[in-house]
């Protein structure tokens, strides 16, 4: 047991001594009268006085207590939680034994006060005999109220030494050390600035105060919501200045996890008393854990749990919601395009006040474990606390509503927002005097908003004709606000010649309408192409490096041999990227029927392409070409045009069926000239397993330049752009048909368009680390073939060229061709990986971190720069030099993921819903986090129960009194008598 004021209990000891002390100095003094002939009354005096002496020492008992408990309340005695309740059923049965001695005595008072005999002394032996048996019936109660007292000084024996003996320890004084853990959120939105100070920076004074106030030897262990591990229990001092020297993690974990790894820590501790604390702005980002994670701590019952809120109640926040970026490489006089959407986001806690809210539920909680020992008086006070509590939070509540009112009625405000790409400067970046110069000329674009609370709108920008070179740049939100790290989005681009593509005609195949649209004819002059493409043969094929293309088109090509699949076979797998676009070149007449070449299905080629080939679909009244991924590259620039496409202008009235493996489970149409419209179709899509899948792309990616995945960076919102949407990829072995060859290359396969019968039209096949795409219809049929025969579509329209077509050609040419190159632009946390040229680039490289330190050194190894320095968002930039002593510059960025600026907090019931109903104290100030810490060391409070005993005491101790002092009737004298018989007369 410990007492939160010792002084209080020595007062209230001094005070019941004193009717002790009246009661021994103003005791009567007897006199002594020697007159035989009053014996009896004598012995009446001694019955009535002993009947007296009994009702005064019970009176003084009453009293004593009285006094004595009213001090012992105002002291606020308190027990382990563990020992609470035998306390309490300790106190009770001595106070029941103590009752039960009063009946004791009061009992065999009034046995004595029998006479020793009766009548005259002439009585006879009967009547000796019925007044002995009248004394034995009537003293068995007597022994049964012994046994009963004795059966209560056993009983509360046995609790005292089992409470004693308990694994909770000896009695606590609130002085002990304990185990404490201190969890502090380090996330990004502990940046927001609030009466001139951040979030972190209150966390870390509220924590101090926490550390103020544990005992001395306590074991702390402070736990961030970094990646970092959970370190080791330290000592105070150590822990404090851990607690100074926190800084934001911009990677932060959910604190239910950092909660599991602090409580393991606890355990393993061997101090008895064990406190969680956790400092948090309650923000919803921080408390939110990925899917299939336990939605409930398990935490034991002897844990004390504290909640610090260092949040805001409101809050206002200007941030660069989304973005796009551009793609990593453009050619001279391409356009650097960045859009982005800015939003003002306004938030109100409509909460009610969590303090009041947990106290309250602490409360009914409390009184809910005791009213089986309670009367009904409690459950009185219960209603009470409620009823108080539902007022005083519904208006708190009404306030918050008038809050969000109030704020919903802010003005519009405007905002600059400017676009900054650094100007390349000779002798930038360098480290000099601890201080990293950077380029300070900027080329910039403005543009203007104006925006209510709660609005967003989008902004675009775009900047022509940069130099050959790396380039760094931002969007920011001009004027700043409290929360200042979502106002600024970084991106890097770097230019460099264009891209050199390799198209691969079949027979009689004119590339015109294609090549006019990845590499329109006026730009080509001007020399701002995006390609250079060189147009061959296919039988010319093996005259060429294809290392030297970043990109392999194949036109309507007719069937290749072993050489020039083996040939492909090195280049895919190597990280090329192929493109085939399959027409009437690959059939060949079987039977009266046109079936694929035999050639597109043998394994070789089966081990690069997507599917089988199968006998081409004819639809005389025309498809529809229908993307499905628009998430993939292909698409997502073309999504904000997705209602003005106009996709039915790409009629195809001819395509090559396609067999995905693990094809069987859908329906198979009647013939090739029937087409069922059955959406079944959309299962014939199919992928590797996701592990193998993975691994391609990790592999793709490392061998050239750090691409995981597709390459282009288009959206950094949390997008991944490969990633397949639901039902479209069925994990599956690359070719069932093909032979077991443990060479073969990792495949996964991905639909990314079909027509409207629901075949596959546009496939995507990523092999070992390079990608393969596959249209089934051609892009270069012309509508009316010299041939005579039927066209296979009107994509190739030679006077009205349609520019949906032109828009998907340029998208597919784009993606291969970026699929290579390294990723520049990512989220924080990423790794980066950028190919080095070893003849001509440097060994070794000098890497510039945004955080303003001292350079550190990077070594090329295999041809390649591993990059893991980023856990700050912003600008990395490389400085190296070669062996001719020529500058090279490189460089990426990261930013921080768009949902980490989420300030929205969660309620009551999250809370609830992790720690549990009642287990926890929430605090919002040092009083605050003063009147609640602690509560595990001195344990619960005996005040409720001893305040309503204390209302006992003193009830019985007035009506004691009022029978203790109360007049005896007086017996009326004769001259009354008379009086009143004559009255009534």
């Amino acid at each position: 047991m410990s007492v939160v004021h010792v002084w209080l209990m020595a007062l209230g000891v001094g005070l019941a001594v004193g009717p002790i002390v009246l009661h021994l100095l103003l005791q009567e003094k007897p006199k002594r009268l020697p007159f035989p002939a009053l014996r009896f009354v004598v012995a009446k005096q001694q019955h009535a006085r002993r009947s007296y002496r009994l009702r005064h020492w019970i009176l003084l008992v009453l009293r004593v207590a009285l006094i004595g408990i009213a001090a012992l309340a105002l002291s606020r005695p308190a027990a382990a939680t563990a020992l609470f309740g035998s306390s309490l059923l300790l106190g009770g049965t001595l106070i029941s034994g103590a009752l039960f001695l009063f009946l004791t005595l009061y009992w065999r008072n009034k046995l004595r006060a029998q006479p020793s005999s009766s009548g005259s002394a002439t009585t006879g032996a009967t009547s000796g005999r019925l007044a002995s048996q009248s004394g034995a019936v009537a003293s068995w109660p007597l022994a049964v109220l012994v046994l009963i007292v004795l059966g209560h000084l056993g009983t509360a024996s046995w609790l005292a030494y089992q409470m004693w003996r308990s694994d909770t320890g000896p009695v606590l004084t609130g002085k002990q050390p304990v185990a404490a853990a201190l969890i502090i959120d380090t996330s990004p939105r502990m940046l927001y600035r609030k009466e001139n100070l951040t979030r972190l920076e209150r966390a870390q004074q509220l924590a101090e105060t926490v550390i103020d106030l544990l005992p001395p030897g306590s074991q702390l262990t402070v736990v961030d919501t970094s990646p970092d591990p959970v370190g080791l229990s330290l000592d105070l001092a150590a822990a404090r200045q851990q607690v100074g020297s926190l800084r934001i993690s911009y990677q932060p974990q959910p604190i239910p996890n950092r909660i599991r790894a602090a409580l393991q820590l606890l355990e393993d501790s061997p101090l008895d008393g064990r406190e969680l604390f956790v400092i948090s702005d309650l923000s919803r980002p921080s408390w939110t854990t990925p899917a299939g994670t336990p939605n409930q701590l398990s935490i034991e019952s002897d844990v004390s749990l504290y909640v610090i809120d260092v949040g805001a109640k409101s809050h206002e926040n200007w941030a660069v919601e989304q973005w796009d970026l551009p793609t990593p490489a453009i050619t001279p006089g391409g356009l650097i395009q960045v859009r982005g959407t800015i939003g003002r986001k306004v938030g109100v806690d409509n909460e009610e006040d969590l303090v009041r809210e947990v106290a309250a539920d602490r409360a009914r909680l409390k009184i809910a474990e005791s009213a089986a020992n309670q009367t009904e008086k409690s459950n009185e006070a219960t209603t009470d606390v409620a009823n108080s509590d539902s007022v005083a939070t519904d208006g708190n509540a009404g306030n918050a509503s008038n809050t969000s009112e109030q704020l919903a009625d802010l003005p519009a405000e405007g905002r600059t927002i400017r676009m900054m790409v650094e100007k390349p400067e000779k002798g930038r970046p360098v480290y000099r005097n601890g201080e990293t110069l950077l380029p300070t000329q900027h080329w910039e674009r403005v543009s203007q908003v104006s925006l209510a609370p709660g609005q967003a709108t989008e902004v675009a920008f775009s900047l022509p004709d940069l130099p050959e070179g790396i380039h760094h740049g931002w969007v920011e939100i001009d004027g700043g606000d409290a929360l200042g790290f979502d106002n600024r989005r970084f991106f890097t681009v770097t230019v460099q010649p264009a891209w050199k593509a390799l198209i691969v005609n079949g027979p009689e195949v004119s590339d015109a309408n294609f090549l006019e649209a990845i590499a329109p004819e006026g730009v080509r002059e001007k020399g701002q192409a995006v390609f250079d493409c060189k147009s061959i043969r296919a039988e010319q094929l093996r005259e060429y490096n294809l290392n030297d293309f970043r990109v392999v088109f194949f036109l309507d090509p007719g069937p290749l041999n072993e050489e020039q699949w083996q040939q492909l076979n090195r280049y895919i797998t190597g990280g090329g990227s192929v493109g085939f676009f399959l027409g009437h070149h690959a059939l060949i007449s079987e039977g009266g029927r046109a079936v694929p070449h035999p050639s597109f299905n043998q394994p070789l080629a089966q081990r690069l392409l997507p599917g089988e080939l199968e006998a081409p679909w004819r639809q005389p009244d025309g498809l529809i070409f229908e993307p499905s991924a628009w998430d993939h590259p292909v698409f997502s620039r073309m999504q904000p045009l997705r209602t003005v496409l106009m996709w039915s202008r790409l009629e195809v009235f001819m395509h090559f069926g396609l067999k995905l493996p693990r094809e069987s489970q859908a329906a198979e149409p009647n013939g090739p000239g029937e087409v069922e419209a059955s959406k079944d179709k959309q299962s014939n899509v199919v992928g590797a397993t996701a592990a193998m899948a993975d691994t391609a792309q990790d592999d793709a990616g490392a061998d050239e330049g750090g691409n995981s995945g597709k390459g282009t960076e288009s959206n950094l919102a949390g997008n991944a752009t490969n990633k397949p949407q639901d039902n479209s990829t069925v994990d599956a072995p690359a070719n069932n048909d093909a032979p077991a060859n443990n060479d073969a290359p990792v495949k996964a396969v991905r639909v990314l368009a079909t027509f409207s019968n629901n075949m596959p039209a546009l496939v995507e096949a990523t092999v070992g680390q390079g990608q393969v795409l596959v249209m089934t219809t051609p892009v270069t049929d012309p509508t009316r073939p010299a041939d005579g025969r039927r066209p296979w579509n009107s994509f190739s329209m030679s006077d009205d060229r349609s520019f949906t077509y032109w828009l998907l050609a340029t998208e597919i040419a784009r993606h291969l061709a970026t699929a290579k190159t390294a990723k520049l632009n990512g989220l924080v946390g990423d790794s980066f990986v950028l190919p080095n040229d070893q003849a001509d680039a440097p060994a070794r490289y000098a890497l510039y971190r945004p955080e303003n330190q001292e350079p550190v050194d990077v070594v090329v190894e295999r041809g390649r720069l591993y990059l893991d320095f980023n856990d700050r968002p912003g600008a990395y930039r490389l400085r190296g030099l070669n062996d001719r002593q020529e500058v090279h510059l490189r460089g990426f960025t990261v930013n921080v993921a768009a949902g980490q600026s989420d300030l929205s907090r969660i309620g009551k019931a999250q809370l609830d819903s992790w720690l549990g109903v009642g287990r926890y104290s929430v605090a919002e100030n040092e009083s605050q986090v003063e009147r609640i810490q602690g509560a595990g060391r001195v344990g619960l409070e005996f005040y409720p129960s001893l305040i309503r005993l204390l209302a006992v005491a003193f009830l019985a101790e007035i009506l004691f009194s009022n029978w203790f002092y109360r007049e005896p009737p007086r017996k009326k004298t004769a001259h009354e008598i008379v009086v009143g018989r004559t009255e009534q007369t």
